[in-house]
């Protein structure tokens, strides 16, 4: 071993393994960790078991050092896993380490106890996220995150859901793109303000040490990946079509029948808008529209059992588009909606009355039209918030949205969002997959895949129909109300963070029951 020379370590990601000729060219020390006994485990397991292993790789390389190796000479570069065992490693040694290099870190299981690489483990931190959200962790961690191609799946010459791991597995194979040619990636600050006023820099084996921020670029679908060619995220540059000629607002009567009307002409429903009444406007997610279940068990719940007028928005041929583009235009979308809350209000709707309900990209949708109305939304409540994106720009749904904001995680970390950001927010059974009935993993994107991220859609419902069905019990936070319930009836006073229990099939509620064993 040349002592003088970098160290180069890579640690492959769960389940697989780093072909050797993508670090060929590599002129330094070379070194490859084989823990295939780990890493081929049952993911949860495997998860555990890094960090006897990370204790175990940070001895060997104090051990190194002592006899001579430089610790600012040591890069540690981890795909997936491998990513989150090198920042195990680097808080367990005695000495800094230099770099180390996240490609696409692993995000399952690394929203919640917030174990996750960061900037402290290395003096410096750079990585690549190709597939956030999915297998990628979807948070920046690093002193500089890139986002070739936005960040997430499909990336160029990947399938949504075929070939499950290619838009995952692009994020090393950039990087070793970026061994044999030094500028094929170069990126382009978000914001100068927090690149130290660098606009351009390259990605992966030649990014400079001082690099700071969010960058931007885009990739060829095939290899070579690298085009020398950068775009900055703007939404504002989109040329998109009138996309509410297909926007339609639903008015549900009592007798099974329903109202339709385009957003354009939403005050031709104000005839059979009873406006003594609450209004209650649910919003559902993505690749749902207006037939689907989730609109109608909510929908339901309200009609057989309250006497509030009860909205529901059909956009379908916004959710349908890629999620991309969707989590784009609902920012436009909005704009619209907001709008037509204001015609509303300003003939005659009594604005403390409305409450918008909006599952997962549906929340985030929701959050918007409160920043856009003339007036402040008494009660958003939102079911398991939508989480891919809208960790990056900080833009998710927040407390400031609406007078109250209520809510209801299921799927955090997977398809909802991993952070607290309402004035109370529950968590049942501790808010995260599988909840009770679900499977961890299933086909990406079916019903299966959906079940816990769908269990906040159908505990609200239930709540609409018995109010007590779901007690919730103080975590943290609460101004002293140890009990309230969620969902329907959660009083607008309530602050702080509650978690329960349920069933795992209908009726999910177990009344005070479910507040057992949840301190």
């Amino acid at each position: 071993m040349k002592k003088n020379n970098k160290i180069i370590i890579f640690i492959n990601g769960w389940n697989e393994e780093i072909n050797s000729e993508d670090v060929q060219l590599i002129t330094n020390n070379v070194l490859a960790l084989d823990y295939r006994n780990v890493s081929k485990e049952f993911y949860i397991f495997a998860i555990q078991h890094i960090y006897e292993v990370g204790k175990s790789v940070a001895a060997a390389l104090d051990n190194m050092v002592e006899n001579g190796i430089n610790s600012k000479n040591i890069h540690i570069i981890g795909h997936s896993l491998g990513s989150e065992l090198s920042g195990i490693i680097g808080r367990n040694m005695n000495y800094k380490i230099g770099r180390i290099t996240g490609l696409d870190p692993a995000g399952p299981g690394y929203y919640i106890l917030n174990t996750h690489l960061s900037t402290s483990d290395a003096e410096f931190v750079d990585v690549i996220h190709t597939d956030m959200s999915i297998f990628g962790l979807a948070l920046k961690i690093g002193h500089v995150d890139f986002f070739p191609n936005y960040g997430h799946r499909p990336q160029p010459g990947c399938m949504l859901l075929n070939d499950d791991f290619c838009s995952h597995h692009r994020s090393y194979k950039f990087y070793a793109e970026s061994v044999k040619n030094h500028n094929a990636f170069i990126g382009k600050c978000h914001s100068l303000n927090e690149c130290n006023g660098i606009e351009y820099i390259p990605m992966g084996y030649v990014t400079p040490s001082n690099a700071t921020g969010n960058y931007y670029l885009i990739t060829n679908s095939m290899s070579p990946f690298g085009r020398v060619f950068f775009i900055c995220f703007s939404a504002d540059t989109m040329n998109m079509t009138d996309f509410t000629e297909n926007v339609f607002l639903r008015l549900y009567n009592r007798n099974g029948s329903y109202i339709d009307k385009n957003i354009r002409n939403a005050n031709q429903l104000l005839p059979y808008i009873q406006k003594d009444n609450n209004l209650i406007f649910y919003l559902t997610g993505y690749t749902y529209n207006i037939d689907s279940d989730n609109v109608k068990m909510i929908t339901n719940a309200y009609l057989y059992n309250t006497q509030d007028n009860i909205l529901a928005l059909d956009y379908r041929d916004i959710t349908n588009q890629t999620y991309l583009l969707s989590v784009i235009i609902i920012n436009h979308l909005s704009t619209f909606i907001a709008n037509v809350l204001n015609n509303l209000v300003n003939n005659g709707v009594n604005p403390e009355k409305i409450h918008l309900i909006g599952h997962s990209l549906g929340a985030q949708l929701a959050a918007r039209i409160g920043r856009k109305t003339n007036f402040k939304i008494p009660r958003i409540t939102a079911l398991d918030p939508a989480g891919p994106l809208y960790y990056i720009f900080d833009s998710h749904i927040t407390s400031s949205d609406a007078k109250f904001v209520d809510v209801i995680h299921t799927d955090m970390g997977f398809y909802g969002l991993g952070v607290k950001v309402g004035h109370v927010d529950f968590f049942p059974n501790y808010g995260h997959r599988p909840q009770p009935g679900c499977k961890i993993i299933g086909p990406i994107l079916s019903t299966q895949d959906f079940c816990s991220h769908s269990r906040s859609f159908e505990y609200y419902a239930e709540s609409v129909k018995n109010n007590n069905a779901f007690i919730a019990k103080c975590r943290r936070n609460c101004n002293g109300t140890l009990f309230i319930p969620m969902g329907y009836s959660t009083p607008s006073n309530a602050r702080g963070n509650y978690n329960l229990l349920t069933n795992e099939r209908s009726p999910y509620g177990r009344g005070l029951k479910g507040v057992i064993n949840t301190s």
